[in-house]
């Protein structure tokens, strides 16, 4: 996910340099559009994790456990990718101080999390997945939407910004 919402720094860099304010909420809206694409692409091969592992010579019991946590974990997915395009937005226009707050309350909040869901309620290894869910909603910066929502911009231009993005999900990878 990281790799895909790199160019969001160089894009919002730009259009914010330039005082082309409206451009940079274009730019988040675009980042969100393409890693939802790429968040359903992936759900969808974790979809058939427990196959795919069975197949590779995994054990058909501990295949099965990692099917079901990496599906409770598809909520956390789209709200990482929410998350990684709002704090590159935010950054770009020098905001951090909300992004401080956020992390610190993820933080605090994580093994409260864990602990409530893994032990509390006994749901084991599915509770660790629920409760990395949580901390990734609780991880979304607060920002107001500047850019008085969704504009056909953000649905052009991908090209440009999937060009962008692959070397950095390349780089990641490594």
């Amino acid at each position: 996910m990281l790799g895909v919402v790199t160019a969001m720094e160089t894009f919002c860099g730009q259009a914010y340099g330039a005082r082309k304010y409206q451009m940079v909420g274009v730019v988040l809206q675009r980042a969100l559009a393409i890693s939802l694409a790429y968040c359903a692409g992936a759900l969808l091969l974790w979809t058939r994790g427990t196959y795919l592992l069975v197949r590779m010579g995994q054990d058909p019991q501990i295949a099965a456990a990692a099917g079901a946590f990496t599906l409770a974990l598809g909520p956390a997915l789209v709200l990482d990718a929410a998350d990684q395009c709002c704090r590159r937005y935010l950054s770009a226009q020098s905001v951090v101080q909300p992004l401080m707050v956020v992390t610190l309350l993820a933080t605090l909040l994580t093994p409260l999390f864990l602990y409530v869901f893994v032990f509390r309620y006994k749901m084991g290894l599915l509770g660790a997945a629920v409760a990395w869910d949580l901390t990734q909603a609780a991880s979304l910066p607060p920002s107001k939407c500047t850019w008085g929502g969704w504009t056909r911009e953000a649905f052009e231009g991908w090209t440009q910004y999937i060009t962008m993005a692959v070397p950095s999900m390349v780089m990641i990878c490594e």
